[in-house]
């Protein structure tokens, strides 16, 4: 491009998790550039934290030079309050980020406007910006990785729900032990998989999802038989919600969707094993938008935000 075009306008999306702070400019077709990252600095506490937020968004104003910069936009861990983009509730270290505002804080900072999402929220916008949902009125996405979560889209926009929870799936009752729930995530994430290979291997050392994964691509049959119950109890606990919300697709990304036909295929039979014969109609389809995609959808959402600000 020469200097004398105009660049499209730039989003700064950054992504908050608990090992990393990641960040870039996103452009309105999903580009990626620039991309910046950090250790998340938990020993500093919640100022360092912000301080780190600030200091990337700082350097990517610097790369973005003369390109007009629509907003910021946070995907993050946790439950985020959609109206006030202030994370409510956050398991792990980044509880800490409870109830601070850090919208205001950016805000203050760059005078651009904020938007913060919960990152899966953010990578389902991504996918019904440029993946499978971009064509679908209404889907479920599952976000199946170490953790697991998901978000539904109805009638094209993010369904929050009235208090900013809609799509925790990973909190559905997946069973019960004497009088106490065990949580789907317990069971059918990365880390419940994880947990269980290891209860029953009896292995001197933690053995982490990643490895299982190998192990069941080299014949392991323990492996392999973890997967597809974790895939199943997802899929089967899922069936009653897919029947509930009757979306058009289900859409899934992460981490456990990649494996193959030993989870893929185990999920998917458990999901439709008692849907009515209508929502044998619903298309299971795997996400497109993967590496990155909490960020690309926040930056996404500037650029719709901004795209409205203009009818």
């Amino acid at each position: 491009m020469t200097h004398n075009q105009t660049r499209p306008p730039t989003s700064i999306a950054i992504n908050m998790d608990i090992d990393s702070i990641v960040a870039a400019l996103i452009y309105a077709d999903g580009t990626v550039e620039n991309l910046q990252f950090v250790t998340t600095p938990h020993g500093g506490g919640i100022d360092a934290i912000l301080q780190a937020v600030v200091v990337l968004c700082r350097r990517l104003q610097k790369e973005a030079q003369d390109t007009p910069i629509i907003g910021i936009g946070v995907s993050t861990i946790g439950l985020v309050q959609h109206t006030t983009g202030t994370i409510i509730h956050a398991d792990d270290t980044l509880s800490l980020l409870e109830d601070v505002p850090i919208g205001d804080v950016l805000k203050t900072e760059f005078n651009l406007p904020v938007r913060i999402e919960n990152n899966v929220n953010a990578m389902a916008i991504a996918e019904m910006v440029l993946g499978t949902g971009q064509d679908c009125d209404s889907f479920l996405y599952i976000h199946a990785d170490k953790l697991l979560n998901g978000a539904v889209v109805q009638s094209g926009r993010i369904s929050h729900g009235s208090h900013s929870g809609a799509g925790q799936i990973g909190q559905l009752v997946a069973g019960w032990m004497a009088e106490k729930p065990i949580r789907l995530a317990q069971k059918a994430s990365g880390m419940g998989i994880a947990s269980d290979y290891n209860m029953r291997s009896r292995k001197f050392r933690e053995i982490d999802i990643n490895d299982i994964i190998q192990f069941s691509h080299h014949g392991d049959q323990l492996a392999i038989r973890v997967i597809r119950d974790g895939a199943h109890i997802l899929g089967s606990v899922l069936s009653p919600v897919v029947n509930l919300i009757d979306p058009e697709r289900v859409i899934v990304g992460g981490l456990l969707a990649s494996i193959g036909d030993v989870w893929w295929k185990t999920f998917q039979a458990a999901l439709v094993q008692h849907s009515s014969p209508v929502l044998n109609q619903v298309e299971i389809v795997r996400a497109e938008i993967e590496e990155h995609a909490g960020m690309v959808g926040t930056g996404l959402l500037l650029h719709q935000v901004a795209a409205m600000s203009q009818k």
